[in-house]
C-alpha cells in the first residue's frame, strides 16, 4: 500500500471503525454534502482498486459515520495467486449503497481470504454466507 494509500484511510483504531454508523436521512439525498461524501468515497476507493487491493470500501473506513459503501469486483487476476481459482466469484459491476439492509442470506456459506484495508497485515478466511 502506497503512502498516499495510507492516507486516505483513517487508523483502525479511530472509534469510526468501532462505532456504528449513523444512517443517511431522507432529507440528505440529493444534496450536495451525500454526493460529495460518496464521490470522495468513490474516489478513496479508486485508489485501491486501481491496484487490486480490495472490492469494497465503507465512509466509515475513511473517517465518514455514514451508511454508505461502494464495491467492484472483475473477479480473479489471471497472475494471481492460485488459491483464487478455487473461490466461488461472481464479478459485478461498481455499485455504491446508501444504507444497505440484509434482509435475508443462505444458510450455505462461502470460504475466502479476506485482508482489511485499514490493517493490511490482516488476513484471514472468513466464512461468509453465499
Amino acid at each position: 500500500m502506497t503512502p498516499h494509500q495510507r492516507s486516505l484511510l483513517v487508523p483502525a483504531d479511530d472509534p469510526v471503525l468501532n462505532g456504528v454508523a449513523r444512517p443517511i436521512v431522507e432529507v440528505e439525498f440529493g444534496t450536495a454534502s451525500l454526493i460529495e461524501r460518496i464521490a470522495r468515497l468513490c474516489s478513496a476507493f479508486d485508489s485501491f482498486f486501481a491496484d487490486r487491493l480490495g472490492v469494497g470500501l465503507a465512509a466509515p473506513q475513511i473517517g465518514v459515520s455514514k451508511r454508505i459503501f461502494v464495491a467492484e469486483d472483475y473477479g480473479p487476476l489471471a497472475n494471481g495467486p492460485a488459491w483464487q481459482g478455487t473461490l466461488d466469484r461472481k464479478p459485478f459491476a461498481r455499485v455504491v449503497m446508501c444504507n444497505p439492509q440484509l434482509l435475508s442470506s443462505s444458510d450455505e456459506t462461502v470460504t475466502a481470504w479476506e485482508t482489511c484495508l485499514s490493517e493490511p497485515q490482516r488476513i484471514g478466511l472468513v466464512s461468509r454466507p453465499r
